[in-house]
């Protein structure tokens, strides 16, 4: 797994696109000096999240990179702090910093929006039954939308998540709904997910999502894998590779995710 990484971040460092590139060859390098020696990981790096709700206060520290044609988008770094509430109930917030390197423009750097989520798994797995929760999202427009750090807008995403154990599997669902207030910015979206455990630490997986959007109904789908590592009793490391299928525009995108979790 480590390999398939450094050829990615290799292939960047050949082709640079100025500051992006620098930046997320020194995330990787510092990331495998302070965890060469292991790989630890909960939904996240999948789109496809988990229905169990959080039941231990965690801390999230992530990077993310998509390259596009022409354009470059780093967010790092990515901090998430989740919160239980209640049995089966937490709440979450997440900020971020983006950098943007677009050919023929000057790369931009600042805060991207805000968003505060909250997870209810109202109905709990078991061996007879699948888990079922939602995890509405509330985006806060803290990013500057002149600069393409931000929406401008309030953005709420509705989604509805499944999820099923079968001995070493761990299956999952998602469809929800994404919109941004005062735009056309409509999108719907569904995806599934399937992670094996290969062993009490360690699972890999990988997911299938489609999207479409109320503006011109084209569908746009992509796949990705990952893997999540725990070390220890309460840490995990989180990675991912993601690449587009097919989209409406015929921009094809890669993506790239690294995330390290300390739950207490």
């Amino acid at each position: 797994m480590y390999s398939l990484y450094a050829r990615i971040i290799w292939r960047r460092s050949v082709k640079p696109k100025g500051n992006v590139s620098c930046m997320i060859i020194s995330y990787a390098a510092f990331l495998a000096m302070a965890f060469g020696m292991a790989i630890p990981a909960i939904a996240a790096p999948f789109t496809v999240s988990s229905p169990v709700a959080a039941r231990q206060y965690r801390i999230r520290l992530a990077a993310e990179f998509k390259d596009t044609p022409g354009k470059d988008t780093l967010i790092l770094p990515k901090l998430e702090l989740t919160v239980p509430v209640a049995p089966g109930l937490s709440v979450a917030v997440k900020g971020h910093v983006r950098t943007i390197d677009e050919d023929g423009a000057h790369s931009q750097t600042g805060f991207g929006d805000i968003e505060l989520k909250a997870k209810w798994n109202f109905l709990k797995v078991d061996e007879r039954r699948i888990a079922i929760a939602i995890e509405p999202v509330l985006s806060l427009p803290s990013g500057d939308y002149g600069r393409g750090l931000g929406d401008s807008h309030i953005g709420i995403t509705l989604p509805l998540i499944l999820g099923y154990e079968a001995g070493a599997w761990d299956l999952g669902g998602e469809v929800g709904y994404e919109h941004v207030f005062g735009s056309t910015d409509h999108k719907g979206y569904t995806g599934i997910l399937a992670m094996r455990h290969f062993t009490p630490s360690l699972r890999l997986g990988a997911e299938f999502i489609l999207e479409t959007s109320e503006i011109d109904f084209g569908l746009d789908t992509r796949a990705n894998v990952g893997f999540k590592l725990k070390i220890g009793k309460n840490s995990e490391l989180q990675g991912l590779v993601g690449r587009t299928l097919h989209t409406t525009d015929d921009q094809t995108e890669n993506e790239f995710k690294m995330a390290y979790e300390i739950r207490w």
